[in-house]
């Protein structure tokens, strides 16, 4: 047979080793549709709340007419990972909220006779949802004034009152004791995210924005069990990865194979996966750079003082707070053109006193995805690795021409499709971020 094709067999012939396969249960009003689904698409982001899961399914518009599947009723999903012999190894249970759907409707005769009841014309419907308690925790509405109180004391009441369990990193955290903080009426989820520059909403990003949850960048998210994490990614890449992801260099032979048999043990375990796909990667740290600024001071207003100067090098922070990973722990090069050095004052804000963290987070958090790289991973990815959103990820390439984009990263949102074949199998696709490019 031609050499790419015999590649190509080889490669899915070592992928089978260490395909996983899952079992799935729908249920709607009590009625079981796990017959009719097709697949299910799960996306969890660092740029949502939660995550964003659709199901696609086989069914007779007549019986979406019938059962009035248009949304007033919960889903539930459960999620199986079967080991050998078919055995559930984990389980995920999901209870999701029916958000739009995308129906058609073909035409049929005005009577439908009692011979064509048994008659299905199937079409493929898609349901877009979200998880049911993550969705009321992040849309609690929220409302309250602390008076001498650090964050963690401030968001751990916040999140009491939501129901919600939440995982708050203490590396790197802010501790001050803020004299008054009123908490206006908004959302759970607006008043605990994180930051971000030139965005219309006052409420956005509250307490970040005006304080700084971390000294460096944050990320907020509330998995599909309803536990609220709120991470400092500036910390997290600097530890130990929670997995390996290997991209398979091109090889011919037996060689692709063989070496996938020596990470064996550690795809077995969960603790390391592998791609063949090509690598999607992006910089732009000059734009970043032209567009904010390389110099800027703040202009800030104490208590005690009229006004007072608050001086950042936008490199300076890139390199102290940003996602910075090399591999020798020598000094990063972001490759910057000094044409696009430039100063710039910021007035808008009053401050936090003279305290330099609100700005430290806010900067770090633009400056965090400079560098991103993306691709697919067939059939051996556990879907619940891919939930661990802003958690540290090592990228492995087995190619030396790659080595510049080795090292780790943090995992910045992943797509995960469970479709059936003969089983029902995963491909995901993953998207890493980090500050600089060059590891």
């Amino acid at each position: 047979m031609p050499e790419s094709v015999q590649l190509h067999q080889e490669k899915m012939d070592a992928s089978a080793i260490f395909q996983k396969t899952y079992q799935i249960k729908v249920t709607i009003k009590d009625k079981s549709y796990t017959n009719d689904l097709v697949s299910i698409t799960i996306i969890s982001t660092l740029a949502s709340a939660y995550q964003i899961i659709s199901l696609s399914l086989f069914l007779d518009p007549a019986d979406v007419i019938f059962e009035s599947l248009y949304g007033g009723e919960s889903i539930k999903v459960q999620i199986s990972l079967l080991r050998e012999l078919g055995i559930p190894d984990k389980t995920f249970d999901l209870e999701l909220i029916y958000i739009s759907s995308d129906f058609i409707f073909g035409q049929k005769p005005q009577d439908s006779g009692a011979s064509e009841e048994s008659i299905k014309e199937r079409t493929l419907i898609t349901i877009d949802t979200l998880p049911k308690n993550a969705y009321k925790t992040m849309a609690t509405m929220v409302n309250e004034v602390f008076i001498g109180k650090n964050l963690r004391t401030i968001l751990t009441s916040l999140a009491s009152k939501s129901g919600a369990k939440l995982e708050y990193d203490s590396d790197g955290e802010n501790t001050n004791v803020i004299e008054q903080v009123c908490i206006p009426p908004t959302t759970f989820y607006k008043v605990i995210k994180e930051g971000t520059i030139g965005g219309d909403d006052v409420f956005d990003g509250y307490l970040d924005q005006r304080f700084g949850l971390f000294n460096g960048v944050a990320g907020v998210f509330c998995n599909y069990d309803n536990t609220v994490y709120i991470k400092n990614l500036t910390e997290r890449i600097k530890k130990g990865q929670l997995f390996t992801i290997y991209q398979i260099a091109s090889m011919k032979g037996k060689e692709n194979q063989n070496y996938i048999e020596k990470i064996a043990d550690e795809v077995a375990d969960g603790k390391a996966f592998y791609t063949h796909d090509n690598l999607q990667t992006d910089y732009f740290a000059n734009t970043k750079f032209g567009t904010m600024a390389s110099d800027i001071t703040h202009i800030v207003k104490p208590a005690d003082k009229l006004y007072s100067f608050i001086d950042k090098k936008l490199e300076d922070v890139a390199k102290k707070y940003g996602l910075i990973h090399t591999s020798q722990n020598i000094e990063p090069d972001l490759f910057l053109n000094p044409t696009i050095f430039r100063k710039r004052y910021i007035n808008e804000d009053t401050g936090d006193e003279l305290n330099e963290t609100l700005f430290n987070s806010r900067l770090s958090k633009s400056l965090c995805d400079l560098s991103t790289i993306s691709f697919n991973i067939e059939r051996n990815l556990e879907i619940d690795a891919a939930f661990n959103i802003g958690d540290c990820i090592k990228f492995k390439p087995l190619s030396i021409a790659y080595q510049d984009f080795s090292g780790n990263y943090i995992l910045f949102r992943s797509e995960i499709k469970l479709s059936r074949k003969n089983n029902w199998q995963a491909t995901g696709n993953l998207t890493l971020i980090r500050t600089n490019k060059k590891s």
